[in-house]
């Protein structure tokens, strides 16, 4: 099962594990995780080429993401707009997913 925790006080956002719900190359839960992380991760780099936040954390491994980004006041709306609807996105595949996916706001 693919755990999310979202920590919207901090913009962090931490996912563990697998959904296995189809086997590797078909799981779609799977997928749709994934391209939401990839999606924050761009985000997030984007703001950085920007010039609008800095030293954000960026942790991808196999089964983890660790996403964090502290941006200065004026721009932490924004960040935080987009952090939300990104977890928009895993708490509707945890809603249609149970058994594959958990979510959770935290702060």
């Amino acid at each position: 099962m693919i755990t999310v925790t979202y920590y919207r006080e901090y913009n962090r956002v931490i996912m563990e594990g697998h959904a296995e719900s189809a086997p590797i190359g078909q799981d779609l839960v799977c997928a749709s995780a994934s391209i939401l992380i990839q999606t924050l991760v761009a985000f997030v780099n984007n703001m950085v080429e920007a010039g609008q936040t800095k030293c954000p954390i960026i942790k991808l491994s196999e089964g983890h993401a660790f996403i964090h980004c502290n941006a200065p006041k004026r721009y932490k709306s924004i960040v935080t707009f987009a952090f939300d609807t990104i977890c928009a996105g895993f708490d509707l595949l945890a809603h249609d997913y149970p058994e594959n996916i958990s979510y959770e706001i935290r702060g």
